[in-house]
């Protein structure tokens, strides 16, 4: 006799980069195995994709990990995870005067997307009179080719989204990586700058929160990134 099919429950978010509104449900059994596997190899790209085949699961498909702006998908994974596993998460946060860790509960639907009034999605910069890039934040798919030890041209190809000159506009995904290493190379000092301050300011996640140290300061802190609320 076959046993009874599970009925999962399905919800909505809003992306907080489009504002496009998407379904989701909590993950399962199986997800949340592969998943701690993952953890257990300690591998940091092995975890990251775990976390994009939960993600892209658990919103049917419909939502294209790869070229979602990180973000995006940090925070799609925090609303699936709340969902199945629980709003709250037990989390080490350092007070600023003991310099000690806490252990601090924290409701994940807190959780917001930090960015400057200013931040444009998309942001054209003018190199010469006719020549310039549009950079966007960065996706998913580029993510696993930088870390903290890469080149700054490595970095910068990670936001680029098209160059243009005065009659073509060259998607960068056309170029390949010695085109794009040439042209980034030749940049002047003043747009270097400019890449900067755009990747300086990229949108990350937020939650403010509120907790009382071993010594009984009173601490009002915002904990941002995504290593923060997991590990």
């Amino acid at each position: 006799m076959a046993l009874p099919k599970l009925e999962v429950p399905k919800y909505t978010m809003t992306l907080p980069s489009s504002g496009e509104v998407i379904e989701y449900r909590p993950f399962l059994v199986k997800e949340e195995k592969n998943l701690m596997i993952a953890q257990e190899t300690g591998e940091g790209n092995t975890v990251f994709n775990a976390l994009k085949d939960i993600v892209k699961a658990c919103t049917f498909n419909k939502l294209d990990v790869n070229k979602v702006a990180t973000y995006d998908m940090e925070y799609a994974f925090i609303k699936i995870r709340s969902k199945a596993v629980g709003e709250t998460a037990d989390i080490q946060i350092t007070c600023e005067e003991s310099g000690k860790k806490v252990p601090v509960s924290v409701n994940l639907e807190d959780v917001y997307v930090q960015k400057a009034d200013d931040f444009e999605s998309e942001k054209v910069i003018k190199i010469t009179n006719d020549v310039g890039m549009t950079l966007q934040p960065i996706r998913v798919d580029q993510l696993n080719k930088i870390d903290s030890s890469s080149d700054l041209t490595t970095t910068i190809k990670s936001l680029i989204k098209n160059i243009y000159d005065a009659d073509n506009v060259y998607p960068v995904e056309d170029s390949t990586d010695v085109e794009l290493d040439e042209f980034i190379e030749s940049l002047p000092h003043k747009v270097l700058q400019e890449v900067n301050e755009y990747l300086l300011g990229q949108p990350k996640l937020a939650l403010d929160v509120e907790f009382t140290g071993p010594t009984g300061h009173k601490n009002k802190q915002t904990i941002t990134g995504f290593q923060d609320f997991f590990g």
